[in-house]
């Protein structure tokens, strides 16, 4: 009788993959879907691989909104941010195109929460890339084991076949592993100035640093204790 539509919003988490924005739209009552995940990639203008693309973020949703729309602006929006960003980019970066920012950011984004450390991580990677060392990211193995992933890497797992095991190939994995919020985004393009090249996980979830083997080596051990 006044008019007024039903209005919500619908959050997209960052670390997430694209299926799983599918399904999270998909059971919501509030957004329609009536076409399969390729379907709106083709209709966004998406080609494969689709992971990387949406930016995480808060959305606001009218009743009955489509999935398709949905996406779009997630998609609007993160060609909006990596375009400044590439634009102002050191251009000493090994970085190809601006995908290869968000496969770089999407190794960061799943290998720490913290921000305050995500600008270390990134210096981590981009020093490896510069000396041709494999970058050795545990998250990117876990990404090719999928559903064969059970919560701890082993040996064997390290030694997975797949071109997004970066303990057996060279360079960035062929995609992106997730979805990527601004901060991992940024620390891709601005990695810290320094020249280490190791990290390990500590028990409060951020992680050590170090230039040189030795010294990682002596960092983990004390860590196991």
């Amino acid at each position: 009788s006044t008019g007024k539509i039903f209005t919500s919003s619908v959050t997209l988490v960052e670390g997430h993959t694209i299926e799983q924005y599918y399904e999270q739209l998909n059971n919501n009552p509030y957004v329609f879907v009536d076409k399969i995940l390729a379907e709106v990639m083709a209709e966004i203008g998406i080609t494969s691989p689709y992971e990387g693309w949406l930016f995480p973020d808060t959305y606001a949703i009218k009743y009955a909104d489509n999935i398709t729309d949905i996406f779009n602006k997630a998609y609007e929006k993160m060609q909006n941010n990596l375009a400044l960003l590439w634009q102002k980019r050191d251009k000493s970066l090994p970085l190809k195109d601006p995908y290869e920012a968000i496969i770089l950011a999407s190794l960061i984004e799943k290998e720490t929460a913290y921000h305050q450390e995500k600008a270390n991580v990134s210096a981590v990677f981009i020093n490896r890339l510069n000396k041709n060392m494999r970058l050795q990211s545990d998250v990117s193995v876990i990404y090719a084991l999928g559903d064969n992933y059970n919560n701890k890497l082993s040996k064997q797992d390290i030694k997975f076949k797949s071109p997004y095991n970066t303990y057996l190939n060279y360079g960035l994995p062929p995609s992106a592993i997730a979805s990527v919020g601004y901060h991992s985004l940024y620390a891709a393009f601005y990695p810290a100035k320094n020249d280490n090249i190791y990290f390990v996980a500590k028990k409060d979830g951020g992680h050590a640093f170090s230039n040189n083997y030795e010294q990682h080596k002596k960092i983990a051990r004390y860590l196991k204790k």
